[in-house]
């Protein structure tokens, strides 16, 4: 495709495409649900700004989008786009990107629908492990394609050019996932290398996009409207602030429903999922004749429908939830919402490999998009549990971007593999800190990724960054080919890489939930109480004999989580293929060389134990308890490998431990008397470490045979 005719289509031309008797996609009669789908689409906010898009796009490269969520900018902008390329002689793509797999599906679907086509033709969908198009030169080959971040950034690395590619709509920009950010460095490389022809349209949700503008050399900004009513803010007064924010919040919505305005219904934003539980809890015991429900990741699906459906009840509910109200749900019939101003967000100790899990003030933006959630179907109301001064003088103006708040290994290993070897230097959105690069390098060598002072990419890392998990599991999965345990460790990396949580926690159920889950635990690994969870739902699944939804319910295990592992494992299972990497499993009566792949994968995050429930790090000598979640908290084993280190409050806790052997580490380069810290005088900095250390060697020794 050398260069692409982009033609100026009027919108009223493209209405008629739609209006006409036949499908221009197809040739064939529209269905009796296209002309009731065309009426509610003609209704979306969005098309009175896509004549503006389409002019704009004729005279640019790129384009920024603001527009409010409700406005159908994430179904109608591609249809519009998919109809201004429709007569090209090059038959470009248009595809169109998502956070979430849900959501990518989810919209493909629906598109599909309003386009009256099998998904599959010529609309699809390609997310991790899955994809549904058509290719072209096959019948009713597939135009419009909505795919996941991770998918656009995997075919960026096989072909930076984007072959067939003629438009790129970036959607949810507002999220700056960190794969978001390296997409859009990336393709701004390639529209300056080698696509010049190349169309970027980036869409957020937020009105903070000057900064992504000015990335693309001061872009023009398109602001679209939305499906808005008038929503009046309520502010407190300083002398009102009370620090149980879980209170402050009850209080509120016992006034709104006291009041008696309307019974319209009332959404409540808390921090996380404990001050949920507990204001859940304090409402239906406080609080008359009003439907109390919850909605965070942690929760079934089934809870997560009702807290999102139709208030169909007769009376008037609240519904207590963390930021995933924000903008990547829709919840009917809300007229109040209750914002606390809050958020638990992390931030990255790269010298300590510490999450700083932490409840901190959200951004304006983030405040604003809460607020619009009162003003979707009619007038509203927001009610802030904090000062205007506070809102004016304490939130930042947006969020800061996840290439700011957590490791950087994946973002670093993805820009080697484009021979970009000077990362401080790189042409970044938003750059992350010097020492998440520096910790991130580090690793990559230590892991046989990188070599050299240019840090090249290895054979090995040239492999891993091909593998859809994080580089750590990926070293963890190559130390499994030694141990025959590859299949093993591939189930567990996959059931560590979803975005949702594996075990549900219903409020209500919590002691329920967490004896279910203690169905699935190990004495030494609460990785390997994972792998029980996938086999034993594997297991399930084939024999068919038990409704699977049931089965999840009763065990506590969250399915569209487990499912989204599912899905991540068959395409890690795919991707060892390709990388000629056989699929081992260990005995089912002897997990040890699962552990064994373990302490060799986690080298760099070991601990071993001090004193009182408490653990040490090494090297760092960082204090940390066992998380009390673990199937081993109160049980003390001398050594461990973690797989996250964090903070909450004052204390610090390693969650899903593993216990490994000593023996296992001395013969590791990270293990070595010179490698260990020393303090100025030259004594070992963890006495402890080098004393175990010198007794499994020494053990080792004894049970050697004698020489001859």
């Amino acid at each position: 495709m050398e260069k692409l005719t982009y033609r100026d289509v009027s919108f009223d031309e493209m209405k008629k495409m739609d209006e006409r008797p036949l499908n221009f996609l197809n040739n064939k009669p529209w269905s009796p649900k296209h002309w009731t789908l065309l009426q509610e689409r003609l209704a979306l906010p969005v098309n009175g700004n896509i004549p503006a898009l389409l002019h704009a796009l004729k005279g640019h490269s790129v384009i920024v989008c603001s527009s409010p969520t409700g406005s159908g900018k994430s179904t109608q902008v591609p249809q519009a786009i998919l109809k201004n390329e429709w007569p090209s002689p090059e038959k470009p793509l248009v595809v169109c990107t998502q956070p979430r797999r849900l959501a990518t599906v989810a919209l493909a679907r629906r598109v599909a629908d309003e386009m009256d086509v099998e998904i599959g033709d010529e609309v699809g969908y390609m997310i991790g492990g899955q994809r549904m198009i058509n290719q072209l030169g096959k019948d009713h080959p597939s135009r419009l394609i909505y795919l996941t971040e991770g998918v656009l950034l995997l075919r960026l690395m096989g072909n930076l050019s984007l072959p067939g590619i003629g438009v790129v709509i970036v959607d949810e920009a507002h999220e700056r996932t960190w794969v978001l950010d390296i997409i859009l460095a990336l393709l701004k490389m390639t529209q300056e290398k080698k696509r010049p022809d190349l169309k970027i349209i980036i869409m957020s949700a937020t009105i903070e996009t000057g900064v992504l503008s000015k990335y693309f050399n001061n872009c023009p900004v398109l602001e679209f409207e939305g499906r808005c009513f008038p929503v009046e803010t309520f502010y407190l007064h300083e002398d009102d602030i009370s620090p149980d924010v879980v209170i402050m919040a009850v209080s509120m919505v016992t006034h709104i429903h006291n009041k008696n305005e309307d019974d319209g219904d009332i959404l409540v934003f808390l921090p996380g999922e404990a001050e949920i539980i507990r204001a859940c809890g304090i409402a239906a015991r406080t609080i008359e004749n009003i439907g109390v429900l919850a909605l965070y990741s942690g929760m079934a699906q089934a809870l997560q429908d009702a807290a999102v459906s139709q208030n169909n009840t007769g009376k008037r509910r609240v519904i207590f939830a963390t930021n995933i109200a924000e903008t990547s749900i829709t919840i009917p019939g809300i007229a109040y919402v209750v914002d606390s101003g809050l958020e638990k967000c992390s931030a990255d100790n790269p010298r300590l490999q510490l999450q700083l899990l932490a409840t901190k003030p959200i951004s304006q933006a983030s405040a604003n998009q809460r607020k619009g959630r009162a003003g979707r179907t009619r007038p509203g109301k927001c009610y802030r549990l904090y000062s205007k001064k506070w809102y004016e003088e304490k939130m930042r103006k947006s969020a800061v971007p996840s290439i700011r708040t957590g490791p950087v290994h994946a973002a670093c290993l993805t820009l080697l593999k484009f021979k970009i070897k000077k990362l401080l230097a790189f042409d970044w959105i938003t750059p992350p800190d010097p020492e998440q690069i520096s910790r991130a390098v580090q690793d990559l060598e230590a892991w046989g990724f990188v070599e050299g002072s240019q840090s090249v990419l290895t054979s090995r890392g040239r492999t891993a960054v091909g593998l859809p998990v994080d580089p750590i599991w990926a070293h963890t999965i190559f130390a499994a080919v030694k141990f025959n345990c590859t299949l093993d460790i591939c189930i567990i990396a996959a059931m560590r890489s979803t975005t949702l949580p594996i075990f549900t926690r219903p409020p209500g159920f919590l002691r329920v939930a967490d004896v279910a889950k203690s169905a699935f635990k190990h004495p030494l690994s609460d990785h390997l109480m994972l792998l029980n969870v996938f086999n034993a739902y594997k297991q399930v699944v084939w024999q068919g004999k038990v409704d699977i939804l049931h089965w999840c319910n009763e065990h506590a295990v969250n399915m569209i989580g487990i499912e989204q592992a599912l899905a991540t494992f068959n395409n890690l299972a795919e991707s060892m293929q390709s990388a000629k990497l056989d699929l081992t499993q260990c005995s089912v009566l002897d997990r040890t060389p699962i552990l064994r792949a373990m302490a060799v994968g986690f080298a760099t995050r070991t601990a071993i134990y001090y004193k009182q429930d408490e653990y040490r790090t090494v090297p760092e000598n960082s204090p940390a308890l066992i998380d009390q979640f673990s199937s081993l908290v109160d049980v003390h084993h001398e050594w461990l490998i973690y797989d996250e280190y964090k903070q909450r409050g004052s204390k610090q806790y390693l969650e899903y431990v593993t216990v490994i052997n000593a023996e296992w580490l001395v013969d590791m380069p990270l293990f070595q008397p010179d490698r260990l810290p020393q303090k100025e005088n030259g004594s070992p900095r963890q006495p402890e470490v080098v004393k175990s250390l010198d007794a499994a060697r020494a053990r080792l020794s004894a049970s050697s045979p004698a020489p001859t």
